[in-house]
């Protein structure tokens, strides 16, 4: 038997005549974004504190992605330091005051 996932990124390649690499990154995003989606409004449907909804659905979304074949690892690897990055916020973003009060 073949993978369905596979044919479905071949059939993207063939119909748009772009690369594997592009096609399986569009058909992974095409399916996190909406499950991100989807945990925001099931987890948190007041919209009080969304975060940890986003990184469940964008967790779950990735994971499938990387296994079927759609993400490549150094593409995991990437949005994880960027992840990692973001919450850590060395540059110090978070802390100051962005007005122009002074």
């Amino acid at each position: 038997m073949t993978n369905p996932f596979e044919d479905l990124e071949q059939a993207l390649v063939n119909a748009s005549g772009m690369d594997n690499l592009i096609a399986g990154a569009i058909l992974g995003i095409l399916f996190t974004v909406p499950l991100i989606i989807m945990f925001v409004f099931i987890l948190d449907p007041k919209g009080n504190n969304s975060m940890p909804a986003i990184m469940i659905g964008g967790t779950i979304g990735i994971a499938f992605s990387t296994v079927v074949g759609w993400f490549d690892l150094w593409v995991v690897a990437f949005i994880i330091i960027v992840i990692v990055f973001i919450l850590t916020d060395p540059l110090g973003f978070m802390g100051k005051n962005r007005s122009s009060d002074t």
